[in-house]
């Protein structure tokens, strides 16, 4: 490849590059919970902000990890509601979350990604299998996307399946998704179905 092709496709990567760092700041912010997601705080900030998360923000808190998504990032959150907790199912679970620091902290750890990943990204960018996208959280639990940018769900390993219903919050520290229900790990002590 001659030296001029090069340095024009290092060009045209780079005019992307900036080009999806202008799509970004150019969005208009989107609105969680009552309160819109403002690009220069972080995602912590953003579902502290957020009346349909008060539940998620207690268990991030008693969990420490709201340290994790106050930090520099960049990551991606799928944020149950208050909604979903009330909702979570199987029961055992519910029960489990509410008396185990620990067994809540590995369900919420498996609701955040460690990385900055729009719907768009989940469904597009990356190779999917069987019209599925796999992509790993911080406690290494699988998380499959499927659906369209627009309408994306995440399916665990044990086939639960949860709706994205409110999409691409940009915080500056990466990006939430708002969910309607629960991943669990693969192993849920106490998991009746």
């Amino acid at each position: 490849m001659s030296v001029s092709r090069r340095t024009a496709l290092y060009s045209l990567f780079g005019c992307m590059v900036l080009a999806g760092c202008r799509f970004y700041s150019e969005l208009p912010p989107v609105v969680i919970g009552g309160s819109p997601v403002a690009k220069d705080q972080s995602i912590m900030t953003g579902l502290r902000a957020s009346n349909d998360h008060r539940r998620l923000v207690a268990a991030l808190e008693a969990t420490g990890l709201d340290d994790e998504l106050d930090g520099i990032g960049p990551l991606t959150v799928f944020a149950p509601t208050d909604a979903a907790f009330e909702a979570l199912m199987p029961e055992s679970a519910k029960a489990q979350i509410g008396q185990d620091q620990a067994y809540l902290k590995e369900v919420l750890s498996g609701l955040i990604i460690p990385a900055r990943l729009t719907t768009e990204d989940l469904l597009t960018v990356f190779p999917q299998l069987n019209g599925r996208t796999k992509i790993f959280a911080l406690n290494k639990q699988v998380i499959q996307v499927e659906g369209s940018p627009r309408s994306p769900r995440l399916v665990d390993l044990q086939g639960r399946t949860v709706s994205v219903v409110q999409r691409d919050a940009i915080a500056k520290n990466g990006i939430i998704h708002t969910t309607d229900g629960f991943l669990l790990p693969q192993k849920a002590s106490g998991d009746d179905g």
